[in-house]
């Protein structure tokens, strides 16, 4: 799976003799974890979040992750400040899912970024009037 990854010029090592946290996937710092049969990737994403709303951030990411089929294969770490967005890459994939897999990887890490719309403070009153 590495080396197809490669191929796709998506992932890039930033070493000649690459360790785990030396990559990059798409321009983002990333890890991988290649085991028999086992290869994840994880990119580091950075939300633009307070440091109070950090779980409600955590609650929300954990809920569309679990909504949207495409991030299925995905989870969260937190390691020292730093949000890991992990993707577990099957080595059965095909050719054409591959590059749609990875793209899909970096779209949610973008989406999970960009935090999520506040809740609106005070609701509008609709009236409904009929006439007779």
């Amino acid at each position: 799976m590495l080396k197809r990854l490669l191929e796709t010029g998506f992932l890039k090592a930033q070493a000649a003799n690459p360790k785990h946290d030396q990559w990059k996937l798409a321009e983002r710092k990333a890890r991988i974890l290649d085991r028999e049969g086992i290869f994840s990737i994880a990119i580091q994403i950075k939300p633009k979040i307070e440091l109070n709303e950090t779980l409600l951030w955590l609650r929300k990411a954990t809920l569309v992750m679990a909504a949207y089929d495409g991030a299925q294969d995905c989870s969260l770490q937190l390691e020292s400040d730093v949000w890991l967005l992990w993707r577990y890459y099957d080595e059965e994939i095909g050719e054409t899912e591959l590059p749609q897999s990875v793209v899909s990887h970096l779209a949610i890490a973008q989406y999970l970024e960009k935090g999520f719309k506040k809740k609106v403070e005070a609701k509008r009153n609709f009236v409904m009037r009929m006439r007779t």
